[in-house]
C-alpha cells in the first residue's frame, strides 16, 4: 500500500467515526426528548389525580399518602411565605421610623441648606441632601 491509500483509509475512518459520534448524539437527543415528554406526563397524571384527592375522593395507600405530603409541603411553603412577609413589614416599618426621624418636626425649626433648599434637622452640621456645610 502506498502512502497516498494509507492516507485515504485513515481519512474516510475519520470521518466514519466522526458520523458515527453525530447519529449517537442525535439519538440520545431524540432519547432525552421521549423521557421529558414521560416526565410531563407522570406529572399530569400526578396532577390529575391529587385534583381528585382535593375534591374528596379516598386514594388507595400510597398515592393518599403522596398527596397528604403534598398538603403539607404546601402548608410549610405558607408558613414560610407569612414568615417572609413579616421580615419584609419589620423593614418596612424601620425604614419608615427612620424616614420619619430624618424629617424635620417643623419647617421653623428646620435648617435650610443654602446650596439646594434641603429643610434639615436642628444641629446638623452638613446637609443630609448633598453634604454643604450647614451655618
Amino acid at each position: 500500500m502506498d502512502l497516498f491509500e494509507k492516507l485515504g483509509e485513515m481519512a474516510k475512518s475519520v470521518g466514519d467515526k466522526a458520523n458515527e459520534t453525530i447519529e449517537l448524539g442525535k439519538l440520545n437527543a431524540k432519547i432525552n426528548d421521549e423521557k421529558l415528554k414521560m416526565n410531563v406526563n407522570f406529572q399530569k397524571i400526578g396532577k390529575y389525580y391529587y385534583d381528585r384527592y382535593k375534591a374528596g375522593e379516598r386514594m388507595d395507600g400510597n398515592v393518599q399518602s403522596y398527596c397528604e405530603d403534598l398538603d403539607a409541603a404546601s402548608k410549610k411553603i405558607d408558613e414560610l411565605k407569612k414568615e417572609l412577609d413579616n421580615i419584609k413589614n419589620k423593614t418596612d416599618a424601620a425604614k419608615a421610623a427612620r424616614a420619619a426621624e430624618d424629617i424635620p418636626e417643623s419647617a421653623s425649626e428646620s435648617i435650610v441648606c443654602e446650596n439646594c433648599g434641603h429643610l434639615n434637622k436642628p444641629g446638623t452640621n452638613f446637609c443630609g441632601n448633598c453634604g454643604t456645610k450647614l451655618k
